[in-house]
């Protein structure tokens, strides 16, 4: 698992770097307000695409990964994207005319909005080479869109400045690019039909709705900042508070290697306790190295906000401040909470993001008006706190391992990782 979790991290640190390239060239490119109206903009799709989901991208990882036939499944993917995709378009056009503080151009709503059933097949597929345990592929599936969304904002620079309008056609562009390539590996390069079994696709939707809710609570904390402030304070708040999240969220690269390669264990693991130990083990590593990269964010923010971003991001650094306590132990939810997703039970991060996400809400409400993004980023962190200790203590409780052995490393926690990177 260490070796899957350092090619996956390897990649996640190649896609840090693009999209931190990416955030520079649009927070300079577009000034403060013009990155507050791209991220409300884009903002609508991905809660669209969250919902829309269904939770199918899950689903066929767990599908998948239990042995079933893939080009079933890869037929209903297919089939599901195209019904989500066509609701998700109209909802996203409908809900950018009518939601957000200003109104978006037609062109702009027709081009944010088409992101969405062509990232929802993405997603999906994403899904079907991580059951099947391809990380080549599904590396390549995070890291192409990156890269060809930064090289179509690199040419719009070029040849005459970025606009809302460039920038909403670059990431359509590179969507459209990575789909045309997954679709080739998995029809084209493997062979696998598609396949449409409606028994089949009705029991990946049970199980993926519950799926879709629990992801779409664990990802809607810094949507529902974004809206929140947007509403109260403009686009110019809201630029700053996006690249003060988009800074601070770096640290889940990490994590976000373990999760993926622990889901897709966890799907194909017939021994409980097996798994079990590699949540724990998983857990303490993580969380030691999320909490060194943390001081070493809080050390530099000033620096790295005023030559990077521009002095206009400033305040930036002061929202991080406070953003990355709850960054950091929000790892200890994803690590655990990707052990149930994989064995199938995503109703656990249900019982736990609920409560979390209300605290978010409420706190929200009481504290941007007075702190500004200062208050949604200590409403944010609360909400990861609860969070993570409301699983913690679940997982320590059900699987009856004392809550030290998910939070401390010991010397032999180093010794292992020494044997399985090096074999010594």
């Amino acid at each position: 698992m260490i070796k899957n979790v350092l090619y996956v991290f390897t990649t996640k640190l190649s896609v840090v770097a693009t999209v931190f390239l990416t955030s520079v060239v649009l927070a300079r490119g577009l000034g403060v307000e013009g990155r507050g109206e791209l991220a409300t903009i884009l903002l609508i799709p991905q809660i669209v695409l969250a919902l829309a989901e269904g939770g199918m991208r899950q689903a066929a990882t767990h599908y998948v990964g239990g042995g079933y036939p893939k080009s079933d499944i890869l037929g209903v993917l297919v089939a599901y994207a195209f019904l989500g995709g066509g609701v998700g378009f109209v909802a996203s056009a409908l809900l950018l005319n009518y939601v957000i503080s200003f109104r978006p151009s037609l062109l702009v709503v027709c081009l944010a909005s088409a992101v969405v059933p062509l990232e929802l097949l993405v997603s999906y597929l994403r899904g079907f080479f991580l059951g099947a345990k391809n990380f080549n592929r599904f590396n390549l599936a995070l890291l192409l869109p990156k890269l060809a969304y930064l090289v179509f904002l690199l040419l719009f620079v070029l040849f005459g400045g970025l606009n809302v309008y460039y920038v909403v056609g670059a990431l359509l562009l590179s969507v459209l690019l990575n789909l045309s390539l997954l679709l080739y590996l998995a029809v084209l390069r493997d062979g696998c039909g598609l396949y449409i079994d409606w028994k089949l696709m009705a029991a990946m939707f049970k199980v993926g709705v519950v799926y879709a809710i629990a992801l779409f609570l664990i990802n809607s904390n810094y949507k529902i900042d974004l809206l929140i402030i947007d509403h109260f304070l403009g686009s110019l708040a809201t630029g700053v508070y996006v690249v003060a999240a988009q800074v601070g969220e770096m640290l889940w690269q990490l994590p976000g290697a373990i999760v993926v390669v622990l889901m897709a264990a966890s799907a194909s693991e017939k021994k409980d306790e097996i798994a079990v130990s590699a949540v724990c083990f998983a857990c303490r590593i993580t969380l030691t190295v999320t909490l060194f990269l943390a001081i070493l964010l809080l050390i530099g923010k000033s620096l790295l906000i005023g030559l990077v971003f521009g002095q206009d991001y400033m305040e930036a650094s002061g929202i991080i401040l406070f953003l990355v306590p709850g960054l950091t132990v929000m790892v200890i939810f994803k690590v655990v909470n990707s052990y149930y997703a994989g064995v199938g039970r995503p109703s656990i991060a249900l019982y736990v993001m609920i409560p979390a996400v209300l605290i978010n809400v409420v706190c929200n409400f009481i504290l941007i008006p007075t702190m500004g993004g200062k208050g949604a980023a200590i409403a944010s962190s609360l909400s990861y706190f609860c969070a993570s200790l409301g699983i913690l203590i679940f997982f320590a409780a059900e699987k009856k391992v004392p809550l030290v052995s998910l939070l401390f490393m010991s010397l032999d926690d180093l010794s292992v990782l020494k044997k399985k990177i090096y074999g010594c």
